[in-house]
């Protein structure tokens, strides 16, 4: 038997589409595998390329209209329980938009009046797990609402920072750091994240519409002070960095220059977004 297949950071930036920042982030977010820290000949292994092309698919269904709106989050909920030979026969194509599709069940917005969940916590995602294909759609829907109600009861964590991998060629001066990328170009005089992270953070208690709308301007002002900081140190790179988060089927919240290590603080904002539309 050959040897397993294994890909360059070039190879898979070409056949998903993705850039390295971008495919970085995704490792961040758990919905790749860490693979180490080693540089330009990094090779990355046969399921690394076929979960990027199940996000790849995704995302291109929902950029065609043919999926609702879903974030990084609910795909990580639903990447957490799909096998290596899922990704294996999605990545070969033996895998419809529909079976794509199946996946993603709608979110409960009902009557709780609960804020919109946040994972916070992703970690890494191990190669190769096991899962039990008999699931049916409803048995998902009732096992993805545990987890959020589970995730709205955990404790806040506090001053947390992402576990950044790297995604091969470490020649960009922001890549060059063991934190967060370039954290040492940000404005010393912004507090940093441990500052207000649980301050902002969606949690899981109600808010009233003012105290909503308050937290809403203060995240966007900490957001737009992010983008500004990202883009004084973005001037040694080709291209501006953008971040796309849906707000609804039809809406999508755009942000340009904000450094991958607040990557999360998009993803926040797009919630309480959501949130404020389903005010009244």
């Amino acid at each position: 038997m050959g040897q397993p297949r294994t890909y360059t950071l070039y190879e898979l930036e070409a056949e998903s589409g993705f850039d390295k920042r971008t495919i970085t982030y995704y490792i961040s977010m758990g919905l790749l595998p860490r693979v180490g820290r080693r540089g330009p000949k990094t090779t990355y292994p046969q399921e690394f390329h076929d979960r990027l092309m199940f996000v790849k698919r995704t995302r291109d269904l929902q950029d065609d209209g043919q999926l609702r709106a879903v974030t990084l989050n609910e795909i990580g909920e639903v990447m957490r329980d799909l096998s290596a030979d899922d990704y294996g026969a999605l990545a070969r194509g033996e895998r419809s938009d529909d079976w794509i599709r199946e996946l993603f069940v709608e979110p409960d917005w009902d009557t709780s009046g609960m804020a919109a969940e946040v994972a916070t916590d992703y970690g890494d995602i191990p190669l190769g797990r096991a899962v039990d294909r008999t699931d049916t759609r409803s048995a998902r829907m009732a096992s993805l609402r545990q987890r959020r109600r589970q995730m709205r009861m955990r404790p806040e964590p506090s001053g947390k920072t992402f576990d950044w991998a790297d995604a091969g060629d470490r020649s960009a001066p922001a890549d060059t750091t063991d934190d967060a990328f370039g954290e040492q170009a940000l404005d010393p005089t912004f507090p940093e994240p441990a500052a207000w992270s649980a301050e902002l953070s969606l949690g899981s208690d109600r808010a009233d519409d003012a105290e909503l709308l308050e937290r809403l301007s203060e995240l966007s002002r900490i957001v737009q002070a992010r983008a500004g900081v990202g883009a004084q140190s973005t001037s040694d790179y080709s291209g501006e960095r953008l971040i796309r988060v849906p707000i609804t089927d039809d809406i999508m919240l755009s942000v340009r220059n904000v450094p991958e290590g607040d990557a999360q603080l998009v993803e926040d904002l797009a919630d309480l977004l959501r949130q404020v539309m389903r005010m009244g």
